[in-house]
């Protein structure tokens, strides 16, 4: 019996040294991961320790997974496990006052923040954390009205980084896209690298199954993301930037995210090979390009150098027409000491950017600021519906800046794309009215230039429209006869819906003229036709139709009068027959 006793406990050492050994592989194994940031990867080796024996090392180690993959409802539980040891490590209870806020959970985290600080009174991030606690209940919705529903596109991985570019959505993913024995996972999610993909537009919000960019942007076993667009409307060539993965790796062997510029010359159907920005350093992460109106500028994050702490937002202008001057950081306004990212400019040069750093709801949070005496201004959060508890990310607008997308993880932790239409309210202040605006009698006293968005804006907001002031919309050319509109028609009525749009209160009259040959009753019937055409244009873009009034011309007023005598050319009759704009109310 006492043989028999020992044998049994000898067996139960080595079945407890093979366990422990089992353990203890596992447990490097998920180092290993960890190091290599293969998060996702690291999940099992982790969990299964965790079901086997419960220890705070196990626990801390996969709260940190979990908190980089995006998951607070998992990582919750297993706060709670080590805030009840004996032994405390106060980080735990930080991160599980970030973890409690990015589910909505402000009291709870406020108490948690409150407990840590009195042990880390000199702790910056923690302070900044109560005064946003503080103020969350105070954060008004910048855009009070605004529809939003989900991209019809999404999946179950992370779609975010949407672009709008002739009526295409681009974004990007990491969703499996076909089989491939040559592709990889991307460590740090465990799915498919990212990839910039492209949706047609069908209507407003309804878009045609997205379809993945060629192999001069996405490359197999490289993260490809943030695609952004621009055209030269002198040469028509279309400027894509974008960040992809380097291929050479720094001095920690990471293969850190650069950019890229890619150019086309036929719309879009062929793509240049892909060329580094000049300013890159593999050093160093380079991400999310945004581009000013003009292409002469470019915003993008990165860890480079000196910053503020985290991701830093910079822009550079361009120095020739491949190279880029140093890039400058946006300063304190705009950078803190966490996370900042995803830099959008629209047309008026308004800077929207998404950060922890600023007071907002929890995770990440969307933000504008504008330029104010040659600095940034303090950002405003942009509220409800585009912020929440959970992190929301990039966001942009549409040519016409009425309608727009943004990312969002609020749904199921992974990035989705929703879609937006910001809603005008006419009327909310009295518009001021031209005193004895002209509805043309003669040529005489008449003042023509050709309609420019930038300009116009810049006179209704100083106040400096002229009554006899009439703004020729010269793009918005006819072929005699007819009156259809034209894909070559589009890109000024979109300026124009887009300048109705910013200014609500702003009423027009879009005159409509004609060639000097022809009968009256036939030239009157096509320049009817082509106003309602223009009106119904502008209606399906949503502008009130209070906004737009519209006058039928024929013949009356040529710009070059014609007689039997001194006939006109047929350029002079292709100026005679123009849509003109004049304001009514402002």
């Amino acid at each position: 019996m006492q043989f028999l006793r020992f044998s049994l406990l000898g067996l139960f050492l080595f079945l407890s040294y093979t366990f422990s050994l089992g353990q203890q592989a596992l447990l490097k194994k998920a180092d290993k991961l960890i190091q290599a940031e293969r998060y996702a990867q690291a999940i099992v080796p982790l969990e299964t320790l965790l079901q086997q024996d419960s220890t705070t090392t196990v626990a801390s180690k996969l709260t940190r997974v979990y908190q980089k993959i995006n998951q607070p409802q998992k990582a919750i539980p297993l706060y709670q496990y080590l805030l009840r040891q004996k032994k405390i490590n106060p980080k735990h209870r930080f991160q599980y006052a970030e973890m409690l806020m990015q589910i909505g959970q402000y009291d709870k985290a406020v108490d948690q923040l409150q407990d840590y600080s009195q042990e880390h009174p000199d702790d910056e991030k923690a302070q900044q954390l109560l005064i946003a606690l503080d103020k969350i209940g105070a954060i008004s919705p910048l855009y009070p009205n605004v529809s939003c529903i989900p991209f019809s596109h999404n999946t179950t991985a992370d779609d975010n980084s949407p672009f709008f570019f002739d009526q295409h959505l681009f974004f990007s993913s990491d969703r499996t896209k076909g089989l491939n024995p040559l592709k990889q996972k991307a460590g740090w999610t465990d799915r498919d690298f990212t990839r910039v993909y492209a949706a047609t537009k069908i209507e407003k919000d309804s878009f045609h199954l997205p379809k993945v960019m060629g192999n001069k942007i996405n490359q197999l076993n490289l993260n490809t993301a943030n695609a952004v667009f621009w055209r030269d409307t002198q040469t028509q060539i279309i400027y894509l930037y974008f960040a992809r993965n380097s291929s050479k790796s720094d001095s920690q062997d990471e293969f850190n995210m650069q950019l890229y510029m890619s150019t086309s010359s036929d719309d879009g159907k062929q793509w240049s090979k892909s060329t580094l920005l000049s300013f890159c350093n593999n050093e160093y992460n380079y991400i999310h390009p945004a581009i000013s109106s003009s292409g002469d500028s470019l915003y993008f994050v990165s860890d480079k150098g000196k910053g503020y702490g985290g991701m830093d937002i910079y822009f550079a202008t361009k120095k020739t027409k491949e190279t880029w001057n140093k890039p400058i950081n946006l300063g304190a306004n705009i950078n803190t000491n966490q996370h900042e990212g995803f830099p959008y400019l629209n047309e008026k040069g308004e800077l929207f950017f998404c950060s922890k750093g600023h007071v907002g709801y929890g995770g990440f949070d969307l933000f504008k600021t504008t330029i104010d005496n040659g600095d940034w201004s303090i950002p405003t959060n942009l509220g409800y519906p585009f912020n929440s508890p959970s992190d929301d990310l990039s966001i942009c607008f549409d040519e016409i800046g009425k309608n727009g997308a943004f990312t969002s993880s609020r749904t199921d932790g992974n990035d989705d794309i929703f879609l937006f239409s910001l809603t005008p309210t006419f009327g909310e202040t009295t518009p001021n009215k031209i005193e004895n605006a002209p509805s043309i009698t003669s040529n005489d006293n008449i003042n023509r230039v050709d309609f420019c968005y930038e300009t116009l804006a810049l006179q209704l907001d100083e106040n400096t429209i002229s009554s006899n002031q009439y703004y020729s919309l010269v793009e918005l050319q006819f072929e005699e006869d007819k009156y259809e509109i034209a894909e070559k028609h589009i890109p000024s009525l979109d300026e124009l819906a887009r300048l109705l749009y910013a200014y609500p209160n702003l009423q027009i009259e879009l005159q409509s003229h004609t060639i000097t040959e022809g009968s009256e009753a036939d030239l009157a019937t096509i320049s009817r036709y082509r106003v309602e055409a223009i009106v119904a244009y502008l209606l399906k873009k949503e502008i009130a139709e209070i906004q737009v009034q519209t006058k039928a011309l024929t013949k009356e007023y040529p710009i070059h009068p014609c007689s039997t005598e001194c006939p006109c050319t047929t350029e002079e009759q292709a100026k005679n027959q123009r849509i003109e704009m004049r304001i009514v109310n402002f």
